[in-house]
């Protein structure tokens, strides 16, 4: 839009100038065709007095032609450096949009979330300082299919003891990570849907053991930077249930 008036204005200036310039040549013609005329000629005075005034009136016009040709390239290079910053914001703000799908929340650095299709409820903690998230695993065991590397394991919930038989994702890649007691060790990664607060996420997780640990779920920077902002000071500020999150999903189904 920007770019549509910056092309007209810079058409109707160019259009006045050249009317201007236009008009200031044909006056310069009429003068020298009445002026040349055999009873102009009788007084010489007044036809130096006309060529004077006639150079004058030439070297104008030569200096206004001269300035529309630099006006024009300015005009020219302005217009194309706003197109180019316009297609770099589009691009900035269509990039923006598919990272980051979700309405902004606050939340505690406690919640629970769903994780997604099998509707087992998790106690989860908020980490800004973890990069990737991670998920309560248990007999965790590698197979391939179709060549593919896979993983099946077990999960679940301390509170209610709900637990979930034989999930199987695919993996999508290892991770290594230190550990204060045991050295490194060799995590499987892989990606899950989960909800919170009635929207609907997606990100890697790494499967380990967290029986040691107070929460089934950690969430890393990788889902927070999605929109979820964290109130380190607060707890359960935000509502998810199973009903709630049925109806988000039916909502986009249709």
């Amino acid at each position: 839009m920007l770019s549509m008036l910056l092309v007209e204005e810079s058409y109707d200036q160019k259009k006045q100038i050249n009317n201007k310039s236009h008009s200031l040549h044909s006056s310069v013609d009429e003068s020298h065709t009445a002026l040349s005329s055999s009873s102009v000629r009788e007084h010489p005075e007044a036809y130096k007095s006309y060529s004077k005034t006639r150079s004058v009136h030439l070297t104008v016009f030569d200096k206004l032609k001269a300035w529309c040709k630099v006006h024009n390239k300015i005009m020219k290079s302005v217009f194309l450096t706003l197109l180019t910053l316009c297609s770099l914001s589009a691009m900035a703000a269509e990039t923006a949009d598919e990272q980051n799908e979700h309405s902004a929340i606050t939340a505690g650095w406690l919640e629970n979330v769903i994780i997604e299709p099998w509707k087992i409820k998790l106690r989860a903690k908020l980490d800004t300082g973890a990069k990737t998230s991670s998920l309560h695993a248990l007999d965790i065991h590698h197979f391939k299919q179709d060549g593919v590397p896979w993983v099946r394991f077990h999960t679940e919930a301390k509170k209610d003891n709900d637990r979930i038989e034989n999930i199987e994702l695919p993996v999508k890649r290892e991770v290594k990570i230190k550990s204060h007691h045991n050295g490194f060790s060799i995590r499987p990664v892989v990606e899950l849907e989960f909800c919170l607060n009635g929207q609907h996420y997606k990100s890697e997780f790494s499967l380990v053991d967290r029986s040691n640990f107070n929460y089934s779920v950690l969430l890393g920077r990788r889902v927070l930077k999605q929109g979820i902002l964290v109130d380190a000071s607060s707890t359960f500020l935000l509502s998810t249930t199973n009903k709630r999150c049925k109806q988000i999903v039916k909502t986009v189904d249709e």
